[in-house]
């Protein structure tokens, strides 16, 4: 406790503590004729009186020994380095944990800019697939569809995405296919193992398939393709803007060359099957409009698109465009 005085002629110093008292004898500040007393009711004595003060040089070193209980203890003090260590820990924690959140932020938000952006460049490249097959029918065929292979059938026959080769800029590549054999046959292999990109949708890597075929993965609407001779557009009585005829596979692809490219849509669509993207995928309708399904659409309205003349009403496809 800081309560001890010095006076020295006529000038008195204090309040101290008695370890510092004991520093200013050890330094001469304190003469053994000045006056010291403590507290403020005590009187003056000579400093000579106060045994910690140590002004006896004669006494050997070990008695002249302060006692221990005798000095005052240390005024506590507040840890102030200790404080600022762990408030620093935390704020570098708490920056730490910012730093990771807006760095989960923003590679969700580039992860979905690149989803949207594969997600577009598919739905473009339908929409040149369905202007090859429009023009395929339009041009040259009297509006009928190309045709894939049926099961039964055993003449060599070739796929839809092999007949409209000429009417999406593929027309080399078509003259090289020898039609009097299989797209399979050895005289077509290395034609048929080309990859074409506008067949390949950019959200999947796979591109080729075990034989080394380059794959298509997109896929048409069996009920449209899947005919002995191909099926004229006047007899889509559904409308053709409510019917399905290209669409975007998300698993198990066939090489482009294969006549076996085509599904019945809604087999394909909706809870437990695979999308190409998070949560649908885009099709292409029979009057070449381009339009993304989610997976949580009606199996109803998913099953009276798949068909061509189902009679189904319009408030049925509606539904799937709200």
């Amino acid at each position: 406790m800081s309560n001890w005085y010095f006076k020295s002629g006529n000038k008195t110093t204090g309040p101290l503590t008695l370890l510092e008292m004991i520093e200013f004898a050890a330094e001469g500040k304190i003469q053994e004729t000045d006056l010291v007393r403590e507290g403020l009711s005590n009187d003056f004595v000579p400093a000579s009186q106060i045994p910690e003060l140590n002004f006896n040089t004669d006494i050997d070193t070990e008695d002249s020994e302060i006692p221990l209980e005798s000095l005052p203890l240390p005024e506590p003090r507040q840890r102030r380095g200790s404080s600022s260590l762990i408030f620093k820990l935390v704020a570098l924690a708490g920056c730490f944990f910012l730093f990771i959140f807006i760095l989960n932020v923003v590679t969700h938000e580039m992860q979905q800019s690149r989803d949207y952006a594969r997600r577009l460049s598919s739905l473009n490249q339908l929409r040149l697939i369905g202007l090859g097959v429009i023009n395929y029918a339009s041009t040259a065929n009297g509006y009928r569809l190309p045709v894939n292979a049926r099961p039964t059938e055993k003449s060599p026959r070739h796929g839809w995405l092999t007949a409209i080769l000429p009417y999406i800029g593929e027309t080399a590549l078509y003259q090289q296919i020898d039609f009097d054999h299989s797209w399979s046959a050895p005289v077509n292999h290395d034609i048929f193992q080309q990859k074409l990109s506008l067949y390949l949708n950019p959200a999947i890597s796979e591109v080729v398939s075990p034989e080394g075929y380059g794959l298509s993965h997109y896929v048409g609407n069996a009920n449209l393709f899947n005919r002995d001779q191909g099926l004229d557009m006047g007899a889509i009585t559904d409308g053709l803007s409510s019917t399905i005829m290209i669409l975007e596979a998300g698993e198990n692809f066939d090489p482009w060359g294969a006549p076996a490219n085509a599904v019945i849509p809604y087999q394909i669509m909706g809870p437990g099957n695979k999308p190409p993207f998070s949560n649908g995928r885009n099709v292409i309708l029979a009057d070449g409009a381009g339009r993304f399904i989610s997976d949580s659409t009606d199996p109803a309205v998913l099953k009276a698109m798949s068909t061509p003349a189902g009679g189904e009403p319009v408030e049925v496809y509606e539904a799937a465009f709200p």
